[in-house]
């Protein structure tokens, strides 16, 4: 056979195994890290899953066929890639198929940088809303279910936030210039809004956030001053008490210090009196 023909051979060759990589790796509940995902025995394991082998029974399976697995990498993958597959595959609901598949690449993206974000998606969650009655009540979710149909994460607030949107991780400021920059929009026309009904919602949601910030920075506020206050002096208080410490002695360190002295003093003849 001829080297012209070999070549041709090896390229369609080629051809074909990068048709069946793309094939495998664009099936619905694909993941690119997911061991049993890229099994060749993948199809065999799964329907020896649903035949009520056991994650141990699989893990010794594909052992003998050469291929070390864990059991938490079976079961990360029986939990979130193969009820994927199998949804799609029996032909439920592929549009919710797709969402969750780009909900999962963009919380990979995000665990790279912020991989503290795990526990919260692994954890469930209250959020409230109305069902489809219109009754107002909190429902129990996983956060990695929230994160990519309902809410964002507020990184200020610690929570899944309606004001954050969805598969997004920001801080309270960043959702504050978010709607900023939406209410721009529509000020500038820009972007149209009958009767200033989108508006109106726009500065409802910002002044919740904004609300919600300064709650936050308060008791953070309140934390790191009686973190401080306890290990140096023994004495804990109020923020607005504080306040007027360094108000009544003009800010002036050595009296506020000596202030703080005195009312630790104060503290400890009690405590002696006390006990």
């Amino acid at each position: 056979m001829s080297g012209f023909r070999l070549k041709e051979l090896q390229k369609f060759n080629d051809q074909l195994v990068r048709m069946s990589e793309y094939a495998h790796n664009k099936k619905i509940g694909y993941e690119p890290k997911c061991k049993i995902c890229n099994s060749k025995n993948q199809i065999k394991v799964e329907a020896a899953r649903e035949e009520g082998c056991t994650l141990e029974e699989i893990r010794d399976y594909l052992e003998d066929q050469g291929e070390e697995v864990s059991i938490m990498s079976l079961s990360r993958h029986f939990e979130r890639h193969y009820p994927i597959r199998r949804e799609y595959l029996t032909g439920l609901d592929e549009e919710k198929t797709k969402t969750i598949l780009e909900g999962e690449k963009s919380i990979e993206e995000t665990l790279k940088y912020f991989p503290e974000f795990l526990e919260e998606l692994e954890s469930e969650h209250t959020i409230y809303g109305f069902d489809d009655t219109g009754e107002y009540k909190g429902v129990n979710k996983k956060g990695r279910d929230i994160y990519i149909f309902d809410n964002g994460y507020c990184l200020t607030g610690t929570r899944f936030c309606e004001f954050v949107p969805k598969l997004q991780y920001m801080g309270g400021n960043e959702v504050t210039d978010h709607l900023q920059s939406e209410i721009f929009m529509i000020n500038n026309g820009l972007v149209s809004d009958w009767m200033g009904e989108k508006k109106t919602k726009l500065l409802e949601k910002a002044l919740k956030c904004t609300t919600c910030q300064l709650l936050h920075n308060d008791f953070v506020t309140y934390g790191i001053l009686n973190l401080v206050l306890k290990d140096r002096y023994g004495v804990t208080m109020e923020t607005d008490n504080f306040g007027k410490i360094l108000s009544e002695n003009d800010f002036i360190i050595e009296d506020v210090e000596e202030e703080l002295q005195r009312i630790a003093s104060q503290k400890l003849e009690k405590d002696k009196k006390e006990s």
